[in-house]
């Protein structure tokens, strides 16, 4: 789980002018897009690691049917 204080940290050391990633979102609107925006994307993250973590238990339960 991540956690606002994280993200927090994490941004406060980001360069700005440059791209996260394939979205191509600039820096500056992680770093200033005001809390609501980051507890949104922290929602948001926190689903994605939790169904990765969901499937892959799921993925181990499967596998041991098989043996």
């Amino acid at each position: 789980m991540i956690t606002i204080e994280e993200l927090n940290e994490v941004l406060k050391h980001a360069k700005n002018r440059k791209s996260c990633g394939l979205d191509n979102l600039p820096m500056e609107s992680w770093t200033f897009g005001g809390n609501e925006l980051k507890i949104h994307l922290l929602e948001l993250f926190n689903k994605i690691i939790d169904k990765k973590s969901n499937a892959t238990r799921m993925g181990d339960r499967n596998s041991d049917k098989h043996t």
